[in-house]
């Protein structure tokens, strides 16, 4: 693992560091702070390589950060697949990758990339002999996908709410927090949905104006603080 460090938070920042836990990583205990994105704390810890990409098995590492990409899947207490950008870290999480033989840090199967030169011709190759073509189509079947079926009890569905509003908003950026704000200061019964634990979006980033002095952490603020009202 290569060696990393954080950033320190400023004091105005909306999102707030919890206390330092332990989890197990591969059987290995690392530390991180308890409600942050496992990614984060994975990245904080010095682990670069959360997989291998299934064909040639190339180092593969979070990307987006925003769940939109597959780089950073690894396998959380039993459940395959999970994205570790949209996992909160807990106390004594376990944590195992996916992919690569004998392990992800060290894959053997990367010789796949480092002898197919330009491309493996995964079309035609071992195709002309039948007996042959369906050997290494079970091996094939073997080393693709992602992980392997969840050890753990599924989780417990969620529970539904029903709720009737006059609009409803989809997404809690500047834009949804914004038009909800505007339509309540009419008088309008507004409902905003948003599928992160923290609303502002992009005024997260606290990286941005969006015009006047303000910063984003200022607009989230007082948008925050008007719709509560």
């Amino acid at each position: 693992m290569h060696s990393a460090r954080r950033v320190p938070l400023r004091p105005d920042c909306p999102v707030k560091q919890g206390e330092e836990i332990e989890f197990t990583f591969e059987e290995r205990k690392l530390r991180g702070r308890e409600g942050e994105p496992l990614a984060v704390s994975l990245l904080a810890a010095g682990v670069a390589v959360f997989g291998r990409s299934v064909k040639y098995h190339r180092p593969r590492g979070p990307y987006c950060l925003n769940g939109h990409c597959s780089g950073c899947l690894v396998r959380t207490d039993g459940v395959p697949n999970v994205r570790s950008c949209n996992v909160a870290l807990k106390r004594g999480m376990a944590v195992e990758r996916q992919k690569g033989w004998p392990s992800a840090g060290f894959d053997f199967l990367r010789a796949a990339d480092l002898l197919s030169g330009s491309r493996i011709d995964h079309h035609g190759m071992f195709t002309s002999v039948g007996a042959v073509n369906r050997v290494v189509a079970k091996i094939v079947r073997e080393l693709s996908g992602f992980g392997h079926l969840p050890t753990a009890d599924p989780p417990a569905p969620s529970p539904v709410r029903r709720k009737r509003a006059e609009a409803a908003i989809v997404g809690a950026g500047a834009a949804g927090l914004a038009a909800a704000l505007r339509m309540s200061e009419r008088g309008q019964d507004v409902t905003v949905l948003e599928r992160k634990r923290l609303v502002g979006g992009r005024l997260l980033d606290g990286s941005e104006r969006l015009g006047g002095e303000r910063t984003c952490w200022q607009l989230r603020a007082e948008f925050s603080g008007q719709l509560e009202r």
